[in-house]
This record gives C-alpha cells, structure tokens and sequence, in this order.
C-alpha cells in the first residue's frame, strides 16, 4: 500500500457510505495531481520523505474528511470563544452555589453532606453544560460570520 493509499484510507474512515467514497477519489486525485506537481517541479521523483512532508502539510486527514462532512459544526468557531467563557462561567458559578450551600446547610454528618453536595454539583454542572451547549447551539443556526468590515463599520 502507497502513503496515498494509506493517507486516502484514513480520510475514508472518517466519512462512511457514498459521501465518503467521492470524497476518497476527490482526495486521491487532488494529492496525485500536487504530487505530480511536485516532481515536475524538482524535475524527479519524489523521496518517500518528501511525499510524506507533502501529505503532512496538506493537512490531517480527520480534518480533510470533516471539510467533506454534510453535517454543521454544533458551535461555530466564532461563537467558539464566548461558549468557552459563558461554560466557564456557569461551572464556575454552580461551584460557588454548591460550596455555599453546603457551608450554609451542614447535616449532622459529614458524608451526608458531601454525598448531597456531590449530586447537586454534578446535576448542576450537566444543567449548565447543556443549557449553554443549547444556546450556542441555536446562536450558531443565526450566525452568520463577516468576511471583512461591512458597511457604517468604522476602521481603526
């Protein structure tokens, strides 16, 4: 088996079914033809470093099968950033209200305590995780990112 094959073969197993055999041959056929570039280029063969330096920077194939995939991004990478934050705030903030809760709302035992303090902290956490998943989830259906500054943008 060629690296291409082998490269080709890890793209494949990223998408199943029709979409992943067309876009098996669209990858097969894009490297086949930028290697023979390659080699036009330095007037020989290619070393089998070479071709492996060539697949590396086209990129991983798990990434090149997910530009193939017919299937959104859950959170847009724009949203990505705010997600981040508003998740860490919301962990943050279910924490502080466990630990506070369970400072203020001691049982005569101490395991008891902990065990109450320890489920509403992972129900809560689930809550929260979902809840901001969901929201961003909508916003990304919304969002639409901008190339560049649109018009009334004022540069600075």
């Amino acid at each position: 088996m060629t690296t291409i094959d082998d490269y080709v073969r890890r793209v494949r197993f990223w998408l199943p079914g029709p979409r992943g055999r067309v876009a098996a041959d669209d990858v097969r056929a894009t490297l086949e033809d930028l290697l023979a570039d390659r080699e036009r280029w330095h007037g020989r063969p290619l070393r089998p470093d070479e071709v492996a330096a060539e697949l590396k920077a086209f990129g991983p194939p798990e990434l090149i099968a997910s530009r193939y995939a017919a299937m959104r991004p859950l959170v847009a990478a724009g949203l990505m950033p705010a997600f981040v934050r508003v998740l860490g705030i919301a962990v943050a903030g279910v924490l502080v209200v466990q630990v506070a809760l369970a400072l203020a709302l001691p049982s005569a035992e101490v395991g008891e305590t902990l065990t109450r303090a320890g489920g509403r902290v992972v129900t809560g956490l689930l809550w929260s995780f979902t809840s901001v998943t969901l929201v961003f989830a909508a916003l990304t259906r919304i969002y639409t990112p901008r190339a560049g500054p649109g018009p009334g943008d004022v540069a600075c």
